[in-house]
């Protein structure tokens, strides 16, 4: 029985000496023919086209797995001691330990696309497409240029709708080094921000 399935390519290791100083990694959950997650490791080149550099299909996403994932990735692509500046992923704690562990001098950042997925999902009809509450949480996330600025809106926001005690709200304000564009002004991140 297979347990854990990686590739990449002689084209993919070249272009990681070239472009891998920021990495996405995306899983899709299970929706194969083997109802094994699949990842894809993408870079993003200099005319700013997603390059693939990897991809694996895993039995589980526990944190030894990832681990195994990220190790072997990087041995398997050449950069064993070049690690990326910065890698993309999604909201998994899982996945957040192992990189933490494994490629402890990359910056680590979630995907924009699946905080605004998830707060769509948390939010339910507060999130709807007319409410003044999207409207300025989407303000407070995109266009707030320092931390003091982003700071101060947020609070804003939140005591303006009430919001101090909303579980998700409260989530990822307390992980928005990984998200909020204020944390991440002096992070090379070549215009991504999404594993989309």
């Amino acid at each position: 029985m297979m347990k854990t399935l990686m590739w990449t390519s002689g084209r993919s290791m070249d272009q990681y000496i070239c472009f891998g100083d920021i990495l996405t990694f995306d899983t899709t959950y299970r929706t194969n023919l083997y109802d094994m997650p699949f990842g894809l490791f993408v870079g993003v080149n200099n005319h700013f086209q997603s390059i693939i550099m990897g991809g694996m299909l895993m039995r589980d996403e526990k944190v030894e797995s990832f681990k195994w994932v990220f190790a072997e990735f990087m041995r398997l692509i050449g950069g064993k001691d070049r690690h990326p500046k910065t890698i993309l992923t999604d909201q998994v704690r899982s996945m957040e330990l192992a990189i933490a562990e494994i490629l402890p001098n990359t910056k680590h950042r979630w995907c924009k696309w699946h905080v605004l997925k998830k707060a769509k999902e948390s939010l339910g009809a507060l999130y709807g497409k007319r409410s003044e509450f999207r409207s300025d949480f989407h303000r407070v996330v995109d266009m707030m240029c320092s931390e003091e600025e982003f700071e101060t809106s947020w609070a804003e926001m939140v005591a303006k709708h009430g919001l101090q005690k909303q579980p998700y709200l409260t989530q990822i304000y307390e992980g928005r080094a990984k998200w909020a564009k204020p944390y991440f002004r002096d992070v090379f991140c070549a215009k991504m921000s999404s594993t989309q």
